[in-house]
């Protein structure tokens, strides 16, 4: 459980192949998007401050560098000038993001499982506002833990505390729930028309039909042994349909294929690269490259497809870009890739 001091903030990666040339444009246009509200002045005063963070350090070439974090809703706002808040007053409502534990991307938005509220707090980047997702009534939410979002625009909340999937259609309407006794879901992916969660009661993971919740399949199942699980934690599906989970307890990267059968187990506990003491959620790129959490290194750990240790970036401390016992890597800081592997 992470410590409730944590300074809580969101990341989002991008992934871009460049050449030299559009490197410079793209990095270009994003100091444009950027600072492009403010004046000429204030923009070259934000350029001069700003700090930098590229991984791995040098002398190795660098592939990662952290470009920004979101910690309010007030960071993604439109900054009003000193005329307008006289004006129209200065608004004093600022929505904190408490304690991310889930998160994902969809037409601009980013939605956040903050565990301190009971709901999801949205990110709309392109209009910069924020806002809550949530149900209302008797067993409405209240702890959300993850979400996965289908093509369609459907979103799909684990609630750990209620044991239930909350679904919301493509405009962020509540249109069902379901669940059974006994589950636990503290992290979900999607694939095509499949939910896969990981559950805590089971130490397994469900293979749901994402349409009315009825479990289809089970992979894994308790113990100690490879293709086992004692907390499943972390949960993601790649284009192929390899479900990837990483265990809390066991130190250990699983890969299964598409008819649940186990592939490789990567991982042990140790302090050394390729190793973890606490990993928490994990992401997989189209490239099939693993991303890994772990909230003992403050750090994202990167993984092949074959599972060899490609790299890591982020670390402990107050530097740009540093981590404090990170949960999901989709979330905490802003980074941008400058190559693929």
């Amino acid at each position: 459980m992470m410590n409730t001091t944590v300074i809580s903030r969101i990341v989002l990666v991008a992934h871009l192949q460049l050449i030299p040339i559009l490197r410079t444009t793209l990095l270009l246009c994003l100091c444009l998007v950027l600072y492009g509200c403010g004046t000429t002045t204030q923009r070259q005063i934000q350029v001069e401050n700003r700090q930098f963070s590229f991984w791995p350090q040098f002398p190795d070439e660098p592939r990662v560098q952290f470009l920004v974090a979101y910690r309010y809703s007030s960071d993604i706002e439109i900054k009003k000038s000193k005329f307008e808040d006289l004006l129209y007053g200065e608004e004093a409502s600022v929505l904190p993001i408490n304690k991310p534990y889930g998160i994902a991307m969809w037409d601009s938005k980013i939605y956040v499982c903050d565990i301190k509220n009971t709901g999801l707090v949205v990110l709309d980047l392109a209009k910069h506002q924020t806002r809550l997702m949530t149900t209302s009534g008797l067993g409405g939410m209240a702890q959300p833990t993850d979400i996965a979002i289908s093509a369609d625009g459907f979103k799909y909340v684990a609630d750990a505390v209620r044991g239930v999937i909350f679904v919301f259609d493509e405009k962020e309407r509540h249109v069902k729930s379901f669940g059974h006794e006994g589950f636990k879901p503290v992290s979900i992916a999607i694939h095509g028309d499949n939910l896969y969660v990981c559950d805590f009661i089971s130490q397994s993971v469900l293979v749901m039909d994402r349409k009315d919740g009825q479990v289809i399949k089970t992979i894994g199942e308790p113990g100690g042994e490879d293709g086992q699980f004692i907390r499943p934690l972390g949960i993601d599906v790649d284009a192929d349909g390899y479900v990837y989970v990483s265990d809390v307890i066991k130190c250990r990267l699983q890969k299964f294929n598409p008819e649940g059968e186990l592939v490789r187990a990567i991982g042990q506990i140790s302090d050394t690269a390729g190793s973890f003491v606490r990993p928490k959620h994990i992401e997989v790129d189209h490239q099939g490259i693993a991303y890994v959490t772990d909230a003992a290194f403050d750090n994202v750990q990167m993984f092949n497809d074959e599972g060899q240790t490609l790299m890591f970036f982020g670390s402990g401390g107050s530097h740009p870009g540093a981590m404090n016992l990170p949960f999901f890597f989709f979330f905490f800081f802003f980074f941008f890739f400058f190559f693929f592997f």
